[in-house]
């Protein structure tokens, strides 16, 4: 498999190599971010995972969990989870990224206001035609088919 030209070992090995001469620093982390970016770019979202996961530990353990960085690896990790139709952890990771940014960057920053709007819409309601709080309510209905088959019968007898 490849990604954006350079094959998946390839990007491993890369990584690996980084690791050995940066150690577990928060550039190692944003290069699982970018590998884990290029993945999904190329619709290979269940291997972006796990890069965004280890990207979250590393900072985590680097910056703490309020920091804005935290925030956006959680974001990742939501968004993806959204397209693998995972939406509650999706959610989940959503606010409390929004959180995270809100606290530390206020809520008219732009990060918080992209957290804000990915959380927006993965919380889209979607609801299914036959269960529509607009359905016309049985009684109606029932009184409709009613008239509808009186009509037919005297179209019938005419």
């Amino acid at each position: 498999a490849y990604v954006h030209g350079m094959c998946v070992a390839c990007a491993w090995h890369v990584l690996s190599c980084v690791r050995h001469v940066h150690g577990m620093s928060t550039q190692v982390a944003k290069d699982l971010v970018n590998l884990g970016n290029a993945f999904c770019d190329q619709n290979q979202h269940a291997e972006a995972v796990p890069l965004y996961l280890r990207a979250l530990a590393i900072d985590q353990a680097a910056l703490g969990d309020d920091h804005p960085e935290v925030a956006m690896d959680l974001s990742n990790l939501g968004i993806v989870y959204r397209v693998q139709g995972r939406k509650d952890e999706a959610i989940a990771l959503f606010q409390k990224a929004l959180n995270i940014m809100s606290a530390a960057l206020g809520p008219d920053d732009p990060k918080t206001q992209t957290v804000a709007r990915n959380l927006s819409a993965t919380q889209v309601i979607e609801v299914n035609v036959v269960e529509s709080p607009r359905a016309m309510p049985a009684a109606l209905s029932q009184r409709l088919s009613q008239k509808a088959k009186t009509k037919t019968e005297e179209q019938v007898k005419s």
